[in-house]
Order: C-alpha cells, then structure tokens, then sequence
C-alpha cells in the first residue's frame, strides 16, 4: 500500500511538474507569436532562449521517468524522486535566473526610458523657448539693442579705491532704497568723482537691482551742445528707435519696460548750447555738399583716419559713415578759429542747398533714391535745422536767405512724412516763419504749408483733432492768400481734413459737406478734380455704399492713369480695395490689395505699403488662411513701426490677436489683445479707438473664460 502511495504521489508530481511546463512553453509560444524580432532587445532574447533551453532539458529527465513501468518507478522511487526534486529545483532556478534578468532589463529599460524623458523635457524646453520667441514680434523689444555705440569712450575700470568707502556705501544705499533716485556728485576737477561714481556702478548690491545690460556710462567730455548731448545719451544707452527725435527715442527707450535702468552721466558740466555739424556722421558721397571748399576729399578723410580725429563705422559697405569724435567737436566749437561765424554760414547754406538738391514728390522718377540721400543725413539735418532762428540768421548775415531755409524745412518736414513721422520740425518752422516779416504773402504761404504739412503728420499719428486744427488753419491761410495755386492748395487741405474726419468717425454730414467744399476748390485742374472725384468714392465707402463707392473710384482711376501720376493711383486702388471688401468680393479684393502693394512699394511711401498690406492681412483673414494673414501682419507691422504710426501699430497687432485665436492659438492671441491695447490707451481717444479698446478687453475675457477651449472673439473690422 505505501509502495502505491509513493508510485501514485510520483506520478502527480511528474504531472504538475510536466504541466507546469508546458504552461510555460504555452505562454512563452504565445508571448512571442507575431513580434518582429527586431523589437525584442537581444538581451530579452537570449534570456527566453536560455530559459526555453532549461526547460526543454528537465522536460527529457521528466519523459525519462514516466517511460518507467510502474514496478521499476516503485523499485526506484527514491532515485525518482532525487530526479524529480532535482528538476524541480532546476526549473525554479531557471525561473529565478529568468525573473533577476528581467528584473535588471526592466532596470535598465525604466533608465533608459528615464534618458529619454529627459532628453524629450529637454528638447520640448528648446521648442518651448522657440515657441515663446515666435511671439516675439508682437512684444515690445528690448529699447537698449542698437549694436554700437561708436565714437564714445568706454567706462573706466577702477581696479581699487581707498578712503572713499563711506561715500560709495551712502550713493548705493540711495540708489537701492529710493524711489527713482537722483544723484549728483559735485568738486572740483581731480577729486575722483568719476572713480566714486563707477565703484558704484560695479557695487554687487547694485549689480542685484541694475542688471549689467541696463547700466549706462554717458561721457559727456566734448559734448558742447544739447543735440550732441542728446545724441550721445541715445549712443550710450543703445537705443533702438530712430525717428529722427533724440528726445522722443530716448523716452520711449526709457519707457519701454517697468525694470530699473542706472545712467551714469560724467561731466556733465560740459554740455554747452552752441550749434554743431554731422553730429551723426555722414558718408564721402555726401562730404562735396558739407566740405565744399576741400579740393581732394579722399586724403582730407584719410589723414584725418589715421590720426583718429574721426572713426568709421559701417565697415564693408560701400560708402562707410565716419563720425567726429566727440571731444575733437568740443575742440572745434570752443576754438573761434574754426567755429567762425562764416564756418556756421556755410554749414546752414550747405545743408539748405543738400536738401533742396533732393526735392521731389511721390510719383517722380528719382524720388526713392531722394529719400534714401536724405536719410542718410536726418540726424545731422534736424540738428542744424533745429538750431536756426531769426536772430542767428541776423548774426550769421543770413536773413536774405530765409526763404530758402523755409523751403529747406518745409521740403525735409515731407520728406519726414513720406519716412518717419516727426512733428518737431513743423512746430519749430511756424515759430521760425512767425518770427518773420508776417506781412508778405511769401511768409504767410510757408506758415499756411507748415500747418498742412504738420496736419497730416498728426493725423497718421492718431491725433486727429489737432490735425484737424492745423488742417483747418492750412486751408483757411490759403483761401486768404486767393492766388489760383493757394486755392488749389486749399482744396488738397479740404481733402486732408476729409481723411481725418473719416479717421475720427466724423458724421456722414460733415463729410459730404467737407467734400463739396474741396470740389469746388479743385474744379478745372485735372489732377485735383480727380483727386476729388478719388475722395468721394472713399466718402462713399465711408457711407457704407461700396458699390457707389467703386464706380466713382473706377472713374478717378481712368483720369489719374492718363496723369501718370504712380501715388496717386496706388491711393485709388486702396481705396477700391475696402469697397471689393465690403461688397464681399474676395478675388478682386485680394487683387487690389496686391496691386496696390505693388505700386506702393515702388513709389516708396511707407504709410501706403502699411495700408496695402493690412488689407491684405484682413483678406487673408476674411479667407479663413490665417498663417498667411500672420505672415503678411509681421511684415505689416515692421513698416508701421518704420513709419513711427501708433494706430497703425495697434491695429495690426490686435488684427494678428485675432488670427492667432482663430487658429485655435489662444496664447498668442491674448498677447496680441493684451498689447494692442496698451497702444489704444496710448492714442487719442476717438469713437474708433474705444471701440477697439473695448474689443481688445472683451476678447480678451473670452479667452480668459475660455480656459484652454474654444473661444468666440469678437471680429475686427475686416474692411
């Protein structure tokens, strides 16, 4: 009986130890079936291999004692038995070895997954980051990125400072704890002010308030005017803008963002307020108008080179600027040897005769290379136009030529028009002209163009109702002067207030009235009459009536083709362009747009490539393309920002606000409203510009209710 019991009790324990197997193999088999090899790591592989090889091995020694008879099992049931726990044991140490290598491979695999996660977090920081700079162009930028501040000495380096601690540890107490602190070290020349002043500025509890890149050293040894002064100032802190105001780029430099900025300003006894010449530098070309007298230009400027009187700049271009130091202008404005009264008469004259040899108009063949000339010089020629009043007119025996310096001034004001907006010159040449003998016609036609001219600077600023003075004071000089020419004159200025009454959402009224008044004017000239004629589509446009709109715009575009005049049909085609919006008709409004950038870009008149594109920009939109539409709004907005138009600015980053939301991209949307509407608050408030304010804070609510879903904006007026 006990010999059965043994025989039977063998037999149940080959048969689970067989079973066993086989349910590995099963599961093994089964595993396996179907994976590419290729996914398996050739360590997993080698393992099942060997695990397969194992098991096959106790699998034999198994058969071999189940192929036993029943007597001879019983005869040798304790060599069976030592067989069967010897497999057992192989198998669970087969089964161990394969559960540790996985164990390892399953180590090593989480680490490799780990170097992987890594490497992923790491790369989608670097998509992250060029995803936060794709937005970049809607931000304000950095105001202190101009590469070079050329010409200036650098800050001195203070390698150690003894018996000064007390005053250091004073000015960086002041500098740390105030609320915008000023402060001013005063004694007499060789007491170590500025060694005092840059331990301060290398103080490390300085350091911690003013990083490095917004801490300034502003020499002002050799500066001896306020325009150098202010040119300077604008070198050292690396100012970004140009517009041809020192004073207004500095600010807005200086306003750009909320974070500390510390300027140095050493010497600053030494600003004086005497007149100077090329405080920017200017290139050989254009030295045959400022050195008149100077028979071989090429070796004055290469002497000068090489014993360092003068720098060059823009090295590798074809006509390089060279610069004046600073303290060799200081020399020459101190020294009457050469700051003669006859010296300043020739700089006035030559800069006068520079400018009027650039004269032209929108439209005339050389009137893009003029504005390029002119550019060139735009710091230097609103230095010494600035600078001229009546009196050093008087001094310099110069008041026979006011007339001309009237032209000079009112020929660059265009000029600033047609460029970069700035208003400083007009203002300063209706108090120069005012100053004047007032009673001749001659005077009073240059005020009455000052005020035109300074008009339509305001209104592509966005501030309309003092365009609407200036405006209204242009056409009312003009209709006083009565000559046939100042009453066609009247008549453009009577079309320059419709435009800024269509900007300030005026009534239709006072629109059509403004209009008839301008027709009257301008009836019997045939580029006026069309002019016209172009205004009174735009007045319909204006009407919401598009179609009455484009067939009088149809019509002033036949009369100014047979003029020729390439700005002005540009002008028409813009306008026919909001009238082929308006009426929904996309191909030929998408037509317009590109034609009218076309002749735009080739005329040369930035605020009318703005225009084209920003049409084009609300097409795209219209089309539901809304990549294109944020392509051509980058390049939108950097000629705004050329221009120097608020409003232009706004509009183009809240158009691109909504773009980016309607592709789903509610990130670069709220940046695009929240910065749209910092500009609005910054422009004078007319019924558009709240209406905008108003779209920017609700649409910006919607994103915020939004919560990372879908989200209705309200549209932007597409026309």
């Amino acid at each position: 009986m006990t010999a059965y019991e043994d025989d039977t009790a063998i037999s149940e324990q080959l048969e689970t130890l067989k079973n066993r197997i086989g349910c590995l193999m099963l599961v093994m088999v089964d595993g396996l079936s179907g994976k590419d090899e290729a996914l398996i790591s050739p360590d997993v592989a080698r393992d099942i291999e060997r695990l397969g090889s194992s098991l096959q091995a106790v699998q034999k020694d198994l058969d071999r004692i189940t192929a036993q008879r029943t007597w001879i099992l019983i005869a040798f049931r304790s060599a069976n038995k030592e067989i069967i726990n010897a497999c057992l044991n192989r198998l669970t140490d087969a089964l161990q070895c394969f559960y540790v290598a996985q164990f390892i491979h399953d180590g090593n695999m989480l680490l490799e997954i780990q170097t992987r996660l890594d490497s992923l977090s790491r790369d989608t920081g670097e998509i992250a980051k060029k995803v936060d700079s794709s937005y970049d162009w809607l931000l304000d930028k950095d105001a202190h990125k101009a590469q070079s501040n050329l010409g200036l000495e650098d800050m001195p380096v203070i390698t150690r400072l003894y018996g000064r601690d007390g005053v250091i540890e004073q000015i960086v107490n002041l500098l740390t704890t105030k609320s915008r602190p000023r402060i001013g070290i005063l004694g007499a020349g060789g007491m170590g002010k500025t060694s005092v002043a840059v331990a301060v500025m290398e103080n490390e509890i300085v350091g911690k308030m003013y990083r490095e890149s917004h801490r300034f050293w502003v020499p002002c040894v050799g500066v001896t005017s306020p325009t150098t002064f202010l040119q300077t100032i604008s070198k050292s802190l690396r100012v970004n803008q140009d517009t041809g105001a020192p004073p207004k780029d500095i600010l807005h430099a200086l306003k750009s963002t909320k974070e500390p900025r510390l300027i140095l300003i050493d010497n600053m006894e030494s600003v004086l307020s005497i007149p100077e010449v090329a405080t920017d530098g200017t290139n050989q070309k254009h030295l045959k108008w400022w050195a008149k007298s100077v028979d071989d230009i090429s070796a004055a400027i290469s002497t000068l080179n090489d014993t360092a009187l003068v720098t060059q700049g823009r090295e590798g271009v074809s006509s390089p600027k060279y610069f004046v130091l600073p303290v060799v202008q200081s020399y020459l404005h101190d020294n009457p040897r050469y700051n003669t009264p006859t010296m300043r008469r020739l700089v006035i004259e030559a800069c006068c005769r520079f400018i009027l040899d650039h004269k032209s108009s929108p439209g005339d063949e050389k009137f893009k290379a003029h504005l390029k000339e002119l550019d060139i010089e735009r710091t230097n020629i609103q230095a010494i136009l600035s600078s001229i009043t009546q009196e050093l007119l008087a001094e310099l025996s110069l008041t026979q030529n006011s007339y001309d310096v009237f032209e000079a001034m009112l020929t660059f004001g265009w000029f600033q028009f047609w460029t970069k907006i700035n208003t400083d010159l007009m203002q300063h040449l209706l108090q120069f002209a005012s100053s004047a003998n007032v009673g001749e016609q001659r005077t009073l036609r240059y005020i009455a163009e000052a005020h035109f001219c300074l008009g339509k600077h305001y209104t592509y600023l966005g501030r309309c109702s003092e365009a609407c003075t200036s405006l209204e004071a242009a056409r009312a000089n003009f209709q006083d002067l009565g000559t046939p020419a100042d009453i066609l004159r009247a008549g453009e200025a009577a079309l320059g207030l419709v435009e800024a009454y269509i900007f300030m959402t005026k009534p239709i009224e006072d629109v059509k009235s403004l209009l008839l008044q301008a027709q009257a004017d301008l009836q019997g000239d045939p580029r006026g009459s069309a002019c016209a004629l172009m205004f009174g589509g735009y007045a319909h446009w204006y009407s919401e009536s598009p179609q009455s709109g484009l067939s009088d715009l149809k019509h002033a575009k036949e009369s100014l083709e047979v003029l020729g005049n390439t700005a002005d049909i540009a002008r028409c085609i813009l306008y026919m362009m909001r009238c082929y919006a308006d009426l929904g008709l996309l191909s030929d409004w998408m037509e317009a747009g590109q034609e009218g950038l076309r002749l735009s870009k080739r005329v040369g008149i930035d605020d009318m490539t703005w225009e084209a594109l920003d049409g084009l920009s609300r097409c795209y939109v219209r089309m539901e393309k809304y990549d294109d539409a944020l392509s051509t709004l980058k390049e939108s907005l950097v000629v705004a920002q050329q221009v120097g138009a608020p409003l232009a600015i706004a509009q183009t980053i809240e158009l691109s606000g909504y773009a980016y939301g309607m592709k789903g991209d509610l990130y670069g949307s709220r940046l695009g409203y929240e910065q749209a509407k910092k500009i609005y608050y910054e422009i004078e408030k007319t019924n558009q510009t709240r209406e905008n304010i108003d779209d920017c804070i609700y649409n910006l609510q919607q994103i915020e209710d939004a919560g990372g879903w879908d989200v209705w904006l309200r549209a932007p007026f597409l026309s």
